[in-house]
């Protein structure tokens, strides 16, 4: 996934996400990045699905929360998806199932 500042105020993330829902996602950040707290980015995400295939999403997003890395957790920032249509906010909750699915089958075995 990658992060644009809305205003180019700081560089781009090329980052990967640690959560990921229909309504948001969290996304690791380097401890050294100077993430605001507050403000909209926009966030490009690839999704893969199990078909093979891939697309890829643009969003507006809204910070809503900087976590400060604690013990081995690294720092993580809260985005609130703001422009994704439907369909794509589909394609994101369908991605999520599949990958649920996908760590129960891999409990079972």
């Amino acid at each position: 996934m990658a992060v644009y500042p809305e205003d180019h105020s700081y560089p781009p993330l090329r980052s990967v996400t640690w959560d990921l829902s229909g309504g948001g996602c969290a996304v690791i950040v380097p401890e050294e990045y100077m993430f605001p707290n507050q403000g909209e980015v926009k966030v490009w995400l690839a999704i893969h699905q199990q078909t093979g295939e891939i697309y890829y999403l643009q969003t507006k997003c809204k910070i809503v929360r900087v976590t400060p890395s604690k013990g081995n957790l690294n720092k993580r920032v809260s985005l609130e998806f703001l422009t994704l249509s439907k369909e794509e906010r589909q394609l994101v909750v369908q991605y999520c199932f599949e990958k649920q699915l996908e760590q129960r089958r891999q409990k079972r075995i």
